[in-house]
């Protein structure tokens, strides 16, 4: 078993492997999405050892906050034929700040920082004196940027299964469903989004799901064994690199993951790991009024 925040949401997740079955695990960790604004925080601490080694293996992380005090050992792994991820992540329940956080390296430097933002992957560089907080691209109550996107000269665009060119249709809100052929939960959104489909298109908002992933092949075979009920489209990375820079920030896109436009194109929310229908449908009832 491997733990792992897969979807950067800050909610750990777990994938198991069962040896005799010749078979893989994920299970999706949605306490980020049911708490969101719930007033539950946390904070991850990714690590890059200078003088010590690269990876930091053996540096003690200590964190104050909200009046408690939590450590997490830099470890090289454990588990059998698994290995969890390197970044140190700590539940921070109600504290939105970080009080104090000390880094001890392997090479005997200690490091201290103050009033750090919960809520972000946290990187410290042994040596620099400095904390870069990087906002978790998958965080379900992560604000909408309200940028347009994209903007010409590089309009959103894609291509049918067929080969037929896509655009969106001009003044319509759209839901931009992103998907790869090699991720297992959107096979299980596919028959959400179908029914989102039927819903959205009576007030007026379109559906579309689109894979940028180089392999056109796979994703072809992935539209055929699980036949969506809504439009589907092929892209190149680049056609849609300005609306997952709008979107994500640093371009990671956490699978599954969706992106609401309005009329103009502007981003009004989105949605990363498993799709609440709730939680679309009540952002599209603000589109439709």
């Amino acid at each position: 078993m491997a733990v792992a925040d897969l979807d950067q949401d800050g909610a750990l997740d777990l994938a198991i492997r069962s040896v005799a079955r010749k078979k893989m695990t994920y299970f999706h960790n949605q306490a980020a999405t049911n708490q969101a604004g719930t007033g539950a925080h946390f904070a991850r601490v990714d690590l890059v050892g200078t003088a010590s080694n690269r990876d930091a293996v053996g540096a003690v992380v200590r964190i104050a906050a909200g009046g408690g005090r939590q450590m997490r050992l830099r470890a090289a792994g454990s588990g059998f034929q698994a290995q969890s991820e390197g970044t140190l992540h700590f539940g921070l329940a109600g504290a939105e700040r970080i009080d104090e956080l000390t880094v001890l390296w392997p090479s005997g430097r200690r490091e201290a920082f103050t009033d750090l933002p919960a809520d972000h992957l946290l990187r410290i560089v042994e040596g620099e004196g400095k904390v870069t907080a990087v906002p978790m691209p998958g965080r379900p109550d992560r604000p909408a940027t309200g940028a347009a996107a994209p903007a010409a000269p590089r309009p959103l665009r894609a291509r049918t299964p067929e080969g037929a060119e896509w655009r969106p249709r001009p003044g319509r809100p759209l839901l931009v469903s992103f998907w790869a052929s090699w991720c297992l939960p959107c096979k299980a959104e596919v028959p959400v989004l179908g029914k989102l489909h039927e819903k959205l298109t009576g007030i007026g908002i379109d559906v579309i799901g689109i894979s940028f992933e180089p392999d056109a092949a796979a994703a072809r075979g992935f539209i055929a064994r699980n036949r969506p009920r809504y439009p589907v489209a092929l892209a190149a990375a680049q056609d849609v690199a300005p609306l997952l820079e709008a979107a994500f920030g640093d371009g990671t896109v956490p699978m599954p993951a969706a992106v609401l436009l309005d009329g103009k194109g502007a981003i009004v929310r989105v949605f990363t790991g498993a799709l609440s229908a709730a939680a679309v449908e009540e952002a599209a009832r603000s589109l439709s009024r």
